[in-house]
């Protein structure tokens, strides 16, 4: 690589790393990102009781542990440098201030998302180094790479360990090397113990050996294949030790989650198969050029016929048609495989160019501009107020004190106490006990600065088959000793009154379920109907919604029965989805 060359490459990454870097301060001192404060909360558990089970296999163990080695990091330089603050303290401050943990693990995140961008660079530059600089400048500003780089959550950090495992498994291919493949299976076992989708990586190294082996029946005896394998099952489970040591637990962990993703929010999703809803996620990643380009791509690098065409295709394919079954789907499923199809994309621009020089040229700087507009538009939604944080502002100024105010978000909408180390369901998860609170609701007092009690609201389930199959995942398929308390179906409307519950704080995603499904699930339907008809109804719109722009701030409403729709708008800041 000439001069030139390098100088442009990390023009790139500082591009990269300022535009992940800017505004990581989001949302701050509250917690605003659900996936973030659970990463969060489950590390803190270990680090304060001073053991390696954190009594949860929804994810798996890396990301809570990469919480404590971070903060770990954290307070050492703050005592270093003069801070003077006990282990205990560090780690409870989270619960009033989450300024310093959520800032490290996205400064974190920043990095390795910044070091994704110069791994896409290196895997498109062997098939061309002019398709790795147009791949890397596409992830550079693809929004959804951005926004995940701002919170520290196990999508970023599977991705860089997939991107990995790819550059590995193409190196293979082209330098027959122990070492390649062997690095390219022990970080597909790092991204499977961030998190569970990581483990599919492992078709690129197949893919890769095949075209060594030429044949099916070769790579069926290759040491390759099944090495690969039980390397990365090792580092697997020595990233999520006690997976092996509670198998009973990951049986209902993991099983709970496959009905999560096969059967929706609890019924409340209603669009067409992912397989064709996650295309909009991909537009959001790449705009709608980029991602027409992306098909351009894949035609020419077919026709070529080029065997790391096969093995950069592998994995991504894989994926998008797994999580294409799921009825949950969300941007941030598709942020695993944007660095290949970055590639693809890179490489259809730059064979348009090639071909056509003028089409070239107007795709390139559509794409690039498109973009580019789109990061300075997230960049400045995202130094604006917060939807949670003007909810907040609104309640304080004008919901009396003394009333009791029902949410989903629970600590995320206030600080919990410092004895709310734990979530009411890791309670019982430590204990083995019921999981009681969960699923009934749960009532705590804000810290002495609010003094205001807070209703956290039960989970809404679909139906009594629902019900039925987390039963049994609990009991008759492993035996396992938990009892559930889950009524058939949960009314959330009485648990509200029984509570003494007179606001309501909701969100867009909820609300959104609401208007798809009323004619599917007339139970879900009398309780936001009845919710509706309170004027005592806030509305958060733009929380965790996922396409798009809202997946930042947006808007506040009070909702009324009457207008079905807008009331009062609290505060106005731009908003992409008014429905």
């Amino acid at each position: 690589m000439g001069k030139k060359e390098k100088y442009f490459l990390w023009g790139i990454i500082l591009i990269a790393f300022s535009v992940r870097i800017y505004m990581v301060q989001f949302g701050l001192p509250w917690v605003y990102w659900v996936d973030e404060d659970i990463c969060t909360r489950y590390g803190i558990y270990i680090a304060l009781n001073g053991t390696l089970n954190p009594f949860t296999f929804g994810y798996p163990s890396l990301i809570f542990y990469l919480t404590v080695i971070l903060g770990t990091i954290s307070y050492i330089v703050i005592n270093v440098f003069g801070g003077n603050i006990d282990w205990h303290t560090f780690w409870l401050s989270y619960f009033g201030d989450a300024t310093i943990l959520a800032c490290t693990g996205r400064f974190f995140q920043a990095v390795i998302g910044t070091i994704t961008v110069l791994l896409t660079y290196k895997i498109g530059a062997i098939i061309n180094k002019k398709v790795g600089f147009i791949s890397a400048i596409l992830i550079t500003f693809s929004p959804l790479a951005i926004i995940e780089s701002h919170r520290f959550a196990a999508d970023g950090i599977m991705t860089f360990f997939c991107t990995l495992a790819v550059f590995f498994a193409m190196k293979y291919y082209n330098n027959i090397e122990t070492k390649n493949w062997v690095l390219a299976g022990i970080f597909v076992g790092l991204a499977a113990g961030t998190k569970y989708l990581g483990a599919f990586a492992i078709v690129s190294i197949w893919s890769a050996e095949l075209f060594i082996q030429k044949s099916i029946k070769k790579l069926l005896k290759s040491k390759v294949l099944w090495s690969s394998i039980l390397i990365s099952v090792i580092a697997f489970f020595i990233t999520t030790p006690y997976l092996f040591l509670k198998p009973k637990m990951i049986i209902l962990d993991f099983g709970r989650n496959i009905l999560h993703m096969f059967g929706g929010h609890f019924g409340f999703e209603n669009k067409p198969l992912a397989l064709v809803h996650n295309v909009s996620h991909l537009v959001y990643a790449l705009s709608i050029i980029g991602l027409l380009v992306v098909v351009a791509g894949l035609i020419f690098l077919f026709r070529k016929n080029n065997k790391l065409f096969w093995i950069l295709i592998s994995f991504p394919f894989i994926h998008y048609i797994i999580t294409g079954l799921w009825q949950v789907s969300f941007a941030r499923y598709l942020y695993i495989i944007l660095p290949p199809i970055a590639i693809f994309s890179g490489y259809g621009l730059f064979e348009m160019f090639k071909r056509w020089k003028t089409i070239g040229i107007i795709l390139i700087f559509i794409t690039f501009t498109n973009l580019a507009i789109h990061t300075a538009l997230i960049e400045r939604y995202l130094s604006l107020p917060n939807s949670l944080t003007l909810t907040r502002e609104w309640i304080i100024n004008n919901i009396p004190a003394d009333e009791t105010i029902g949410t989903r978000f629970g600590n995320r909408l206030f600080p919990g106490n410092d004895d709310q180390i734990r979530s009411e369901l890791d309670v019982a998860r430590a204990n083995g006990s019921v999981d009681t609170l969960y699923f009934k609701g749960v009532l705590y007092y804000t810290p002495d600065k609010y003094k205001r009690p807070i209703f956290k609201l039960p989970i809404i389930t679909k139906e009594k088959s629902f019900v039925d199959k987390l039963k049994s995942l609990g009991s008759k398929i492993i035996g396992y000793k938990r009892k559930y308390t889950l009524p058939e179906i949960i009314e959330p409307l009485k648990v509200l009154q029984q509570n003494n519950v007179n606001y309501y704080v909701a969100s867009a995603v909820y609300y959104q379920r609401y208007r798809n499904a009323r004619k599917i699930y007339p139970i879900q339907n009398q309780f936001y109907d009845n919710i509706l008809k309170s004027e005592n109804v806030l509305a958060s719109f733009g929380q965790e919604y996922e396409l798009k722009f809202r997946e930042v701030p947006s808007m506040i409403y009070m909702l009324n029965a009457k207008t079905n729709g807008i009331r009062q708008v609290v505060c106005k800041i731009p908003i992409h989805n008014k429905n």
